[in-house]
Order: structure tokens, then sequence, then C-alpha cells
């Protein structure tokens, strides 16, 4: 998996949780990797339907619904990414991003927050 799809996994997640400030960051690194400026404004615009690529679509989508607060296995998502041609480690990978990124991005929006 290309270090391009990594961020727009990240950057799917950032939105999906949110965390503008994550979003920002994987959106530009997308960006840098793949001198594709399009894909990522039409991820936070419209969402992952509107992606041009297959792949991408499908990377977004899995991370996405890996960073549900209460997800479900996103056996589906994971399937169209294989019929896309991943395999079984670039799977995981987005996997592994979604959760450490749901995860901080969770985290970071708590702080600055005032707790009693």
């Amino acid at each position: 998996m290309s270090t391009g799809e990594r961020e727009l996994a990240g950057l799917a997640v950032s939105l999906r949780t949110p965390c503008v400030f994550c979003a920002s960051v994987h959106g530009r690194r997308h960006v840098l990797e793949t001198r594709d400026e399009r894909s990522a404004t039409l991820l936070a615009d419209v969402g992952a339907a509107a992606l041009e690529g297959e792949r991408d679509r499908a990377v977004a989508r899995l991370a996405q619904a890996l960073a549900a607060p209460a997800p479900a296995v996103p056996v589906d998502e994971a399937v169209e990414l294989r019929g896309l041609g991943a395999g079984d480690a670039e799977i995981a990978v987005v996997g592994a991003v979604a959760a450490m990124f749901a995860w901080a991005n969770r985290l970071m929006s708590m702080l600055g927050e005032v707790v009693d």
C-alpha cells in the first residue's frame, strides 16, 4: 500500500471522527505524496463516493467504516478492496491506520476541554 493511500485512509478517518487538525495534516500529506489535490478535496467536501479511483473509494470507505464509534466488521468494504487487488497486508494497514487515528483523533478532540 502506498504512502498516499495510507494518508487517504488517515484523512477519511479524520473526517469521520471528526478532527479538523488531523484532516488537514493527512489531506496535505496525501496531496504531497500523490500530487492529486482533487481527491482530498472531493473526500472532504462530498465524501468517499465522489472519489474517482475505485481503489481510493474502497480505501476511504473501509477506513471510515472501521473508525465508526461502534464499528461492525466491515466485510463488504474489505471484500471490495480485495477485489481491487489489495492483499491481506494492505487491508490490515487500512485497519491499523483507522484504529490508530480514530483513537488519536477522539483523544485530541477532548484536549482543551474543561473537565470538572
